[in-house]
């Protein structure tokens, strides 16, 4: 008996520690700093959850309604990755799927088989939320101290990489606080109630409106099963009236002071953030009829993304600086990259789940177990609708926080003694949480090692840039988090050092890995316009500016080359795309060359008459007279423009 009794306290612990040190892991030396560091954490403690309760966590049927849902998505997609342009994306994708699933499929057993007391993982994500939330709050004073709280807001992130995924992080923990202010006793109910009002205020100060909606949502949500209930049921419940009213008046007087702030209120109803995500939202369907089966494959869509056009997007993007990766909702995320069956297998996990719940509220003993089911609700749909417009199932923490929902709804559920049974469970929680960890330590690996390639590319360091990129590249990692692939950047080194052979080898890899990034379109035809090879390198010059119109350096180098050919009309078609006020060096003194040249081109072929026509007017004599007579031009063109519209 003794024995029987240490194995689930030592469980117990093993969660509560683990979801307490989530939020401490974080490693500042690579990229993305808690993505990978997380993952392999998670794993590892699977497997060391594995090999503790090897004997007795599956002696039942394993698989519920859920876990049988995200296999199924998992596998789906899975297939899809079959036709991935970049397979390596794809496991580092189905790797995290796989973690999730395993998290799952365990503790749903733990709880289940009462190894592990439910207690015991919502203390975990008290203490994770209590931990997160101190985090939050000393950095939103920080802002507040800088006095300039409205642009400094922006780098409250705790440990969460980014506002958003905080806002979001502090919004899933808070069915968690409820249930341990409406279960646990003595100070654990006491804090509790502390830390709710603090997550929520935090929530709002943080000023992300999907999580602003998310939470009324969710809140709707709740109220709507709590009144669809019989009346002597919710008089049970003892309907927290006041605490809701305080809840409520907090939230109203920082909408009040947030709108009376111009510079907030400008901010809040700014929707250049929904116009640009209407474009990956737009991208994603444009993804999905090309490929209506089985989409594009996991960790694929920011590889097609940019196959259908970078406008409406940031000039950051259309420049090449930053990449999209992800389409800021989840569910045409999983829609585009694995297909409808897999969108439909992902939505079963939810619906599955809320159906539960609804036996479970018939089913509840008393009102405790009613609060319990209603704060699930809530969580499970703040997540739901989160996911429309951000990407929580990308953070293994947000992932894992779903999935303690879901393996919560399920924790009474009774068992059964029939299907998957015995050792097949433990070999693929083994097989699948070890992958998971392979996979974290190579793409780790990869991201540190990717620092000194992108230190190389900032500086303009070949040496760096040639000698780091290999020792990044490893068989789950080759392209860096901004949607490059790593050759590229050992491309431009070699380019920088007159190798042209071994620069042509890389770009054209790079180019196998991701043919819709403008970046390497445009090294494929630095290295042919060094080559001589002019006609070539125009072609791909020509298919980046098809991509990203506003592209300045592709138009530039197809400038150049029209000048080479005298062609100088066509010189001057490239460059009218640039900013007329530019005082990029190249584009100057491509102007100096081109516009005298242009105006005798333009009196035999009558192109481009109106900005000729415009330019002799003024009569310029020296270089610099040229182009302001062509700045001048542009704009008196504009403004006549206008007037006609």
């Amino acid at each position: 008996m003794n024995t029987i009794k240490k194995q689930p306290q030592f469980i117990d612990w093993l969660y509560l520690i683990f979801w307490a040190i989530i939020p401490l892991i974080y490693v500042k030396s690579i990229i993305d700093y808690t993505l990978q560091p997380r993952q392999l954490f998670a794993s590892v403690m699977i497997l060391l959850v594995l090999f503790t309760a090897w004997k007795k966590l599956f002696g039942n049927n394993a698989f519920t309604l859920p876990v049988s849902a995200y296999a199924g998505m998992l596998v789906v997609t899975a297939i899809a990755s079959g036709n991935a342009i970049n397979p390596v994306e794809s496991y580092a994708t189905l790797s995290r799927y796989a973690l999730v699933l395993v998290y799952l499929l365990v503790t749903t057993n733990l709880l289940r088989n009462g190894i592990l007391q439910w207690q015991s993982l919502v203390k975990g994500i008290v203490l994770f939320a209590a931990i997160t939330a101190i985090f939050t709050l000393v950095e939103i004073f920080q802002a507040v101290g800088s006095g300039e709280f409205l642009t400094n807001i922006y780098a409250v992130s705790a440990t969460f990489s980014h506002k958003n995924l905080l806002s979001s992080v502090l919004l899933f923990s808070l069915p968690f606080v409820w249930i341990a202010r409406a279960y646990l006793p003595g100070s654990w109910r006491r804090w509790s109630l502390l830390l709710l009002f603090l997550l929520i205020a935090e929530i709002f100060i943080l000023r992300t409106r999907g999580a602003w909606l998310s939470f009324t949502l969710a809140s709707l949500s709740v109220l709507a099963v709590y009144f669809s209930m019989g009346r002597e049921v919710r008089d049970s419940l003892k309907f927290p009236g006041q605490k809701v009213a305080l809840a409520g008046g907090i939230i109203l007087v920082l909408l009040i002071g947030f709108f009376s702030a111009s510079g907030i209120k400008t901010s809040l109803a700014d929707t250049s953030n929904l116009d640009k995500r209407m474009v990956f939202w737009n991208h994603s369907i444009e993804m999905l009829k090309e490929n209506p089966a089985l989409g594009v494959g996991a960790g694929n869509w920011k590889i097609h993304f940019p196959k259908y056009g970078l406008q409406g997007t940031d000039m950051s993007v259309k420049q090449g600086i930053t990449h999209i990766q992800r389409p800021h909702n989840d569910y045409l995320w999983v829609l585009s990259e694995g297909g409808p069956l897999s969108l439909i297998f992902y939505l079963l996990v939810f619906i599955v789940s809320l159906l539960r719940i609804r036996k479970n509220l018939k089913e509840a003993l008393n009102p405790k177990e009613r609060i319990l089911e209603l704060a699930l609700v809530f969580g499970l749909v703040a997540f739901m609708a989160f996911s429309f417009t951000d990407f929580p199932m990308e953070r293994v923490s947000h992932n894992l926080l779903l999935m303690s929902l879901v393996a919560l709804v399920y924790r009474k559920m009774p068992h059964q003694d029939k299907g998957f049974v015995g050792i097949i469970p433990k070999v693929l929680v083994l097989a699948l949480a070890a992958v998971s960890a392979l996979v974290s330590v190579y793409r780790w690996q990869g991201e540190k090692n990717t620092v000194q390639v992108l230190n190389g590319n900032a500086t303009r360091n070949a040496r760096l840039m040639v000698n780091y990129t290999p020792e990044a590249i490893n068989p789950f990692y080759n392209m860096d988090n901004f949607a490059n692939p790593l050759r590229y950047y050992s491309s431009v080194g070699y380019l920088v050092t007159e190798q042209l052979n071994d620069s042509w080898l890389d770009i054209r890899d790079a180019y196998a890995l991701h043919p819709n990034n403008i970046v390497v379109l445009n090294q494929m035809g630095n290295v042919l316009k060094q080559k001589k090879q002019l006609n070539e390198a125009l072609e791909y010059y020509d298919r980046a500016t098809e991509i990203s119109s506003n592209f300045e350096i592709a138009r530039l180098n197809k400038a150049e080359i029209y000048l080479n050919k005298q062609q100088f009309s066509d010189a001057l078609a490239e460059l009218i795309w640039m900013d007329i006020e530019s005082q990029n060096p190249k584009f100057v003194q491509l102007m100096a060359v081109v516009l005298p040249k242009f105006l005798e081109e333009s009196a035999r072929t009558g192109k481009f008459l109106d900005i000729a026509n415009g330019i002799r007017a003024q009569n310029p004599q020296t270089p610099p007279q040229y182009i302001e007579a062509y700045r001048i031009t542009r704009r008196n063109l504009r403004r006549q423009r206008q007037v006609v519209q």
